[in-house]
């Protein structure tokens, strides 16, 4: 996975309203600091799917309570208690005020996620309700309209996402094409960009099954599987396709155990280099999504740099192509001569790593593939 330096910003200071005691909330954002090595690669890690250091200033409630702050992108983390304050929807026993409604508790929580610089604030401030509340989004936004009040923990959780800590860790969810995920620290959280690399394997694998019928079910390998994303929607979208997947983390394997529990796929907890000997030259599809970035380089996303497992990040040496090799030499090992190898990596190595497997001798058909945003995405070529 990749990172870009980070680069300047400037952003507009935020004004948040307080609905119930004319509070306010102000902050500005700024995003500076030192280039790093790599920059090329920088973004090929989204952080959907933050570090900030406000400050505070809370006067005497009888003065007329208000709220200052100041939001940096870059400085140290802060505790999600420091910023629970900015937002509440739940009223002391002192207060006569009505409780917060939900419509207004999610415009606050829009505008303060903004303010911290969340790439999707709006979207962010939904599933965060919606997650308490135990309702889809599309079920959220009738509500909204309703007479709903805020649900309860509904500010702490703003304040662990205003910290940039993962929408996904908070709520212990990912969506990854048709599947929910359980997914939390330590394993990486799958991206959308990842979707696009398993459908060109699916394709594959299923004009082999229409080729061979029934009983010639197709073979993958899923190397390095993490949350097991890859593995699990093989196995759930071609049915009949015999699945192995291997993950080396002691903290990501639990989490792949979890989501691959039922699914059929043979998981091993091991190394993806000497992974599955007994399947050496019978394999069909080998995938992989191996860590890719650089030694030298910082991820700009701090849900990447404080949140993503680094063992799932960087792909060793200084052009971090270690691990991405490593794959390229099992997938060699474990395909018969036409087996279809596809891995993802950074746009900017694209032609790193056709030049890996061209320069290997072992490949035919080398493809570079873009992803839904026209990035250069994944690699593609077929065993010799």
């Amino acid at each position: 996975m990749s990172s870009r330096a980070w680069t300047p910003l400037v952003t507009n200071p935020h004004a948040l309203p307080d609905p119930a005691a004319g509070a306010s909330v102000s902050g500005s954002l700024g995003r500076v600091g030192p280039a790093v090595p790599a920059e090329e690669i920088a973004g090929a890690i989204s952080s959907e799917p933050g570090e900030c250091g406000p400050t505070r200033a809370l006067p005497d409630p009888a003065a007329g309570a208000s709220v200052s702050g100041s939001l940096g992108r870059v400085g140290p983390a802060v505790s999600a208690g420091e910023i629970a304050g900015t937002i509440s929807s739940e009223p002391s026993e002192c207060d006569p005020s009505p409780p917060l409604s939900l419509a207004d508790a999610v415009k606050t929580a829009t505008a303060t996620l903004a303010a911290a610089g969340v790439p999707s604030p709006a979207v962010d401030a939904q599933l965060l309700a919606a997650h308490l509340l135990g309702v889809g989004r599309g079920e959220l936004a009738a509500m909204l309209f309703g007479t709903t009040v805020a649900p309860k923990g509904y500010d702490a959780l703003l304040a662990r996402r205003a910290a940039r800590e993962p929408l996904q860790h908070i709520t212990g969810t990912a969506y990854f094409r048709h599947l929910k995920l359980a997914v939390g620290k330590g394993v990486f959280v799958p991206r959308p960009e990842t979707e696009t690399v398993v459908q060109l394997a699916i394709d594959v694998l299923t004009q082999l099954q229409q080729e061979r019928g029934r009983d010639g079910g197709p073979t993958a390998v899923d190397l390095g599987t993490g949350s097991g994303a890859m593995a699990a929607s093989l196995a759930g979208e071609v049915p009949g396709c015999r699945v192995y997947a291997v993950e080396l983390s002691d903290a990501a394997y639990p989490w792949a155990v979890r989501n691959l529990a039922g699914t059929g796929v043979v998981l091993v907890h091991g190394d993806m280099r000497d992974a599955f000997a007994e399947l050496d030259g019978t394999v069909d599809v080998v995938v992989s999504n191996p860590p890719y970035i650089p030694a030298g380089a910082i991820p700009r996303d701090p849900e990447v740099q404080l949140h993503d497992p680094h063992m799932a990040l960087y792909g060793g040496g200084e052009d971090g192509l270690e691990m991405p090799a490593a794959a390229a030499t099992t997938a060699v090992r474990l395909l018969h001569p036409g087996g279809f190898f596809v891995m993802e990596h950074a746009e900017v190595q694209a032609a790193q790593m056709a030049d890996l497997l061209r320069g290997s001798g072992e490949w035919s058909d080398i493809t570079t593939h873009t992803d839904l945003t026209g990035r250069d995405r994944a690699t593609s070529g077929r065993r010799r």
